[in-house]
């Protein structure tokens, strides 16, 4: 089969693909459609790449604002229509696999079949994200961007209870499972695991005699965002002896003898830099929309040797978890964690070896591609 995956973002993207990487193993041509990086990208995965232009994506705002937008601009969307039946009548493929809500509801105006990833839960997507613009934004026209707001969520939230409906559809957490089978029988768990291939060369825990904790992410104060809140951690290594904090992913941060900034690193790397390391931090503050997150990263520090420690509110990671990693409600017990670790480094070298043997056994990728493969028989 032709398995054509479109998404309003580009590549590179990793959850798109592990899918088409699933689909290539079982003998299917894959391809994509999206907007496509003006820079090169040297992959052997899709057959062929075709460039979308959609409304307003790579303009954060902009894009929240899409479904108000269409309302009174046709033009726009229909603008993209022709470029998806011009990639269609091409291609002619047997099944598009769309990725996130505003590629789902593009296809779900043409006759194909389709399923439906669904990075983010979008009715609370929505929520999270005009909350912080809320918070961020203190103009005099809070009543009418109130009202604007609300709509939005309204919209958006219509569009995807519309889309898991009618399509199959996969999401990445239990929590959004349970809450969607009142809309849909067609649902199929994809956590965002690592693939076996990318974690065979990482390496058995080795014992550490210091003390460092990573942290993977682009966030910095200066985002700001609600769920994504970690105000004060670079503060609580730099006033307390609770070892070095190693970023990954960040473009820029102050300088701190305790803080070590790595920057952006392919994934190869990043394993590589994680196995010198002994924690994995999941420290964004509590926020509601929390549980409904399954963040990849927690995964990965697990197969790169890490012991996991998190925010309580992320109930997803801790019930896969199962005990294998720490929990803490405030900065001030992550302290605490992190003091005790500094002088108990035996007891956290059995945790971090138990939880990298329960990741490489039950933490992958390959447990969940029976699904995508089930999906594409029933549409």
């Amino acid at each position: 089969m032709k398995i054509l995956h479109i998404s309003h973002h580009g590549l590179p993207d990793w959850r798109i693909e592990k899918s088409a990487i699933t689909a290539m193993k079982e003998g299917h041509r894959v391809f994509f459609a999206g907007e496509l990086s003006t820079k090169p990208i040297y992959d052997s995965i899709f057959e062929k790449k075709y460039n979308i232009i959609f409304p307003n994506t790579n303009n954060y705002p902009k894009k929240l604002l899409i479904p108000y937008i269409l309302l009174g601009r046709t033009s726009i969307w229909n603008s993209a229509k022709k470029q998806v039946k011009k990639i269609l009548d091409e291609l002619r493929p047997d099944i598009i696999h769309a990725h996130n809500l505003i590629a789902a509801k593009l296809i779900s105006e043409y006759d194909i079949p389709m399923v439906y990833n669904d990075h983010e839960y979008w009715p609370v997507y929505i929520q999270r994200q005009l909350k912080s613009r809320l918070q961020n934004n203190k103009s005099i026209f809070k009543q009418k961007r109130d009202f604007l707001y609300k709509r939005l969520i309204k919209i958006w939230s219509k569009w995807e209870y519309e889309i898991v409906s009618k399509y199959p559809t996969f999401v990445v957490s239990q929590t959004i499972l349970n809450e969607l089978k009142k809309y849909s029988k067609k649902l199929f768990l994809l956590p965002n695991f690592p693939i076996q291939t990318e974690t065979l060369d990482s390496q058995n825990p080795v014992f550490h005699t210091y003390l460092s904790s990573v942290y993977a992410g682009k966030e910095s104060l200066k985002d700001n965002l609600a769920h994504r809140n970690i105000e004060g951690l670079e503060e609580l290594f730099e006033q307390n002896n609770i070892g070095k904090l190693i970023l990954l992913g960040r473009i820029n941060n102050r300088l701190s003898k305790n803080i070590i900034n790595k920057g952006f690193l392919p994934r190869d790397q990043m394993y590589k830099e994680m196995v010198q390391n002994s924690i994995g931090l999941l420290p964004m503050k509590k926020e509601s929309s929390h549980k409904y997150i399954n963040p990849n990263k927690a995964y990965e520090y697990a197969h790169g040797g890490l012991y996991v420690v998190c925010t309580s509110s992320f109930s997803e990671v801790i019930n896969t978890f199962k005990n294998n990693c720490g929990i803490f409600d405030n900065y001030d017990e992550l302290k605490e964690q992190l003091l005790y670790f500094q002088t108990n480094k035996e007891e956290l070298f059995k945790k971090r070896v138990s939880s990298y043997k329960f990741a490489k056994e039950n933490l992958i990728w390959e447990l969940y591609e029976k699904n995508i493969l089930d999906s594409y028989k029933i549409i």
